[in-house]
């Protein structure tokens, strides 16, 4: 006796794309075959000029990077005193003279990015900026001997003494103190926030 075995294939009829019953309707299907009107072309066009320019113009602007610190204002007579520094990082001093410049304490992982002839940018916290101006000095230069507690103490040349932007002069108080901003080397925007080390 024979035994037959009927074997029944099955065809699935898959409809094409497009086709009534498909995978994309019909609105889908004219958005993807449509030719964008002229002004989307335009629009697409000068959306990426305007990426393109952006990007190109990110190696040429600047951007000023800046360091901030408290520094002390010290009179130019008082400068054996900028060994000693209290508490709070900061130099000390108690008495008063026409010329001064201000002293600073910058965390050493800074150090490689303060150079001398830097901007400073001094704000007195009993002479607000708003009313008296800021201050403008120069870094002079940076103590060779190593800081304490990861700090290490730099000199502010003030030309103008305490003459401020406001065409003002402060008069000078002991312990004297300021927040100060360095400004150091531009970088371009695009190391600034791709080249971050």
């Amino acid at each position: 006796m024979t035994v037959g075995i009927n074997k029944k294939r099955t065809i699935i009829s898959v409809p094409a794309p497009g086709a009534r019953g498909g995978f994309r309707s019909k609105a889908v299907e004219e958005i993807i075959s449509g030719q964008p009107d002229f002004l989307s072309r335009f629009a697409i066009l000068f959306f990426m000029l305007i990426l393109t320019a952006l990007f190109v113009a990110s190696f040429f602007i600047k951007h000023v990077d800046s360091i901030y610190a408290s520094a002390l204002i010290v009179p130019v007579s008082e400068q054996a005193t900028i060994n000693t520094v209290d508490n709070q990082e900061n130099p000390v001093a108690t008495t008063s003279n026409n010329r001064f410049y201000a002293c600073a304490m910058i965390k050493n992982v800074y150090l490689q990015k303060v150079k001398t002839g830097q901007q400073a940018i001094l704000d007195f916290t009993v002479y607000p900026s708003k009313d008296f101006g800021t201050v403008t000095g120069y870094v002079e230069s940076l103590s060779t001997i190593p800081g304490t507690n990861d700090y290490t103490m730099i000199k502010i040349k003030l030309p103008d003494g305490l003459g401020t932007s406001n065409n003002m002069r402060l008069p000078f108080l002991s312990g004297l103190n300021a927040d100060i901003r360095i400004n150091i080397q531009p970088v371009s925007l695009f190391d600034y926030f791709f080249n971050k080390k």
